[in-house]
């Protein structure tokens, strides 16, 4: 389970006996959490709450059994990474971005799909295969973020008819 302050805790089920905690994100800085990790294999991963306060987002993914950090994944791209470019000077650093709720995993293409809220400054996404915007430039804190769901839209149609 995630906390509000952003540790990632592994109970043992059976005994409820604390396996290991790891602290993902620094809640001085205003990070936190606020949703469930999503278990991928033998990978936990956890997203960030705190854009509103200026943070960074980005999702992280623990190895299930350890805690050991496996990657981390920024929502907002740093200088010379691809889509830099509209994140003048420093403002990356407090782009917001945050992947506050639950992402979904499609094991046919081996792929994440995780939405991204708050970004920031509010007066001013592995690898990335794609991404869509759809409140951009969000002044009133809108995000509209859900928990995505797939579907096979050819198999969707064909029971339809």
């Amino acid at each position: 389970m995630e906390t509000d302050n952003a540790h990632l805790l592994c109970l043992d089920a059976c005994s409820v006996r604390m396996l290991w905690d790891v602290t993902y994100a620094d809640s001085n800085k205003g990070y936190g959490a606020t949703s469930a990790p999503l278990v991928v294999k033998d990978e936990v991963i956890v997203g960030t709450s705190g854009g509103d306060t200026g943070v960074r987002g980005f999702l992280a993914a623990y190895d299930a059994t350890t805690g050991e950090t496996r990657w981390k994944f920024w929502t907002i791209p740093a200088p010379g990474e691809f889509g830099s470019s509209s994140w003048p000077g420093d403002a990356y650093l407090h782009g917001g971005g945050t992947t506050w709720m639950p992402g979904i995993y499609d094991p046919e293409s081996n792929t994440l799909y995780w939405v991204t809220s708050n970004p920031g400054p509010d007066f001013d996404t592995g690898t990335l295969k794609w991404y869509f915007q759809f409140t951009p430039h969000d002044l009133y804190d809108y995000d509209a973020n859900e928990t995505p769901v797939l579907i096979d839209a050819e198999e969707h149609e064909e029971r339809r008819k």
